[in-house]
């Protein structure tokens, strides 16, 4: 265990040495992964690590991890491995270049003597710097006390119809995320700002067999969001202070907000005397239209639209 920037850290010591690694992996596959991955890393950080992706080459696949500290990010993707190796390269960088080269082609990697990473497809050829640190800091999961499984586009609808009411005022830190928690037979999600607030409810699954409630930091949501279609289901488990994501070839691990989320139920109304019953799509489609128009201007565009009752 070490403490970077304040912050216990996980550090995993290195058994392969960084000079020697050759490999070659599908372009369209590798930028799929990298653009999945590299929204964890912050663009500007003092600590040079932190700012790189870490690619590891070992048998038939490459495995890649990135963090911001708060959140980890793992892959894992088949490649043509010829010597194995492990390098730790920008990931912004590394991600602007693959997003150029052409998408029917696979790419090469090789580290020369210099520490160079050379990269090349077809008649492009590029040159990174290999960040020489023999530690790449890790979150530590916790011990688990709950394991269960959500089907994709259950957690896709709990998560895609809450994110948007997320505050993004960080001195109300214990709303700037989503609020997943067990409510009797129902898992819910719930997102608010203070002004506005939506809450999703979903069967509770079977396998959480005790009560449950955890705010979920909003990017780890929109970066979890980015992966969800790799899979049909998602494993979750949770410590006191982290949860795990599994879907498919990528793991998220995310430290959750320590908070205490407010009672959203009591600004519910318990009954309501008016119903009613629209068209989604023409509800849509008149709101899209309004919204072009400035809500101070007095000339402010009406919808009407039938209605059931």
């Amino acid at each position: 265990m070490s403490e970077v920037a304040g912050i216990n850290v996980e550090i995993k010591e290195q058994s392969f040495v960084c000079g020697q690694i050759r490999f070659s992996v599908g372009r369209t596959d590798l930028l799929n992964t990298l653009s999945r991955m590299s929204g964890v890393v912050e663009k500007r950080n003092a600590i040079d690590v932190l700012a790189c992706i870490n690619i590891k080459a070992q048998h038939s696949s490459i495995k890649l991890k990135a963090t911001d500290l708060d959140i980890s990010i793992f892959a894992s993707l088949a490649a043509d491995v010829l010597t194995e190796g492990e390098v730790k390269i920008s990931a912004h960088t590394l991600h602007n270049i693959v997003k150029k080269l052409p998408s029917n082609l696979d790419v090469h990697f090789e580290m020369n003597d210099q520490e160079k990473l050379l990269i090349s497809c077809g008649n492009a050829n590029f040159s990174l710097p290999n960040i020489i640190s023999n530690n790449f800091p890790i979150l530590e999961e916790g011990s688990h006390k709950h394991d269960f499984t959500l089907l994709n586009t259950d957690l896709v609808d709990l998560l895609t119809k809450t994110k948007f009411a997320v505050s993004l005022d960080d001195t109300r830190y214990n709303l700037n995320g989503v609020y997943l928690h067990t409510d009797k037979q129902f898992l819910c999600c719930v997102g608010t700002d203070g002004h506005r607030l939506s809450c999703v409810r979903k069967p509770k699954p079977e396998n959480i067999n005790s009560e449950l409630g955890v705010i979920i930091p909003r990017k780890a949501v929109m970066e979890l969001l980015k992966v969800l279609d790799d899979c049909n289901e998602v494993n979750i488990k949770l410590s006191d202070r982290k949860i795990k994501f599994t879907c498919g070839e990528y793991i998220l691990i995310s430290k959750l907000i320590d908070g205490t989320f407010p009672d959203y139920k009591a600004v519910i109304p318990a009954s309501q005397d008016k119903q009613m019953i629209v068209e989604s799509s023409s509800l849509a489609d008149g709101n899209n239209a309004a919204i072009i128009t400035d809500e101070n201007d007095p000339s402010a565009l009406y919808i009407v639209m039938p209605i059931r009752t």
